[in-house]
């Protein structure tokens, strides 16, 4: 069956917005799953006990885990404690890049768009850009908060979020279009 131009035109007129749909609530369905990955890709910072292990950890490797050691390392700790303010806000708080990546959509018509991003005002806006992009640069090696969160946490998280939803695009849109 052959269409003329203004056939084709017309058939596309009306199916028109059942596309335009169908590509809204496949960039909204991935724009949600690359957000959940990049949370999910994201280090994260120690908790305290994983902090006072690592420093345990370092303080026998340069002094010895004898007795004498061990007891020099928490008077240490019971010194560094006392120094503290109690209203003090310095401690560990892990996860705050996690609960900075952001997403939303932008566009309208067949020009949207779904980003990714975490915002320069953001907790941990700073360190964002440094943890995504300066891996080999600024910093090496995995922390033991990230570590503990398992090798799919590292550098270029929202990065490899977005490509993995990417991929799986063109049947987000089938399924939404049927």
């Amino acid at each position: 069956m052959s269409l003329t131009l203004q056939q084709f035109a017309v058939a596309l007129r009306k199916g028109l917005p059942v596309v335009q749909k169908a590509l809204e609530r496949a960039m909204q369905d991935a724009g949600r799953q690359a957000h959940k990955d990049a949370i999910a890709n994201a280090p994260r910072s120690p908790t305290a006990a994983q902090a006072r292990a690592q420093r345990k950890s370092n303080w026998v490797a340069k002094h010895g885990d004898g007795k004498a050691s061990i007891r020099a390392f928490n008077k240490a700790q019971r010194q560094g404690k006392a120094r503290r303010k109690a209203n003090s806000h310095s401690r560990h708080a892990p996860g705050g890049l996690m609960k900075s990546i952001q997403w939303r959509m932008t566009g309208k018509g067949f020009a949207l768009d779904a980003e990714i991003y975490v915002a320069a005002n953001a907790e941990a806006g700073k360190y964002a850009k440094r943890i995504h992009d300066e891996k080999g640069k600024t910093w090496r090696r995995r922390g033991p908060g990230t570590v503990a969160k398992g090798p799919r946490a590292d550098d270029k998280f929202i990065l490899r979020a977005v490509q993995q939803a990417a991929k799986k695009f063109p049947g987000r849109f089938r399924k939404w279009l049927s």
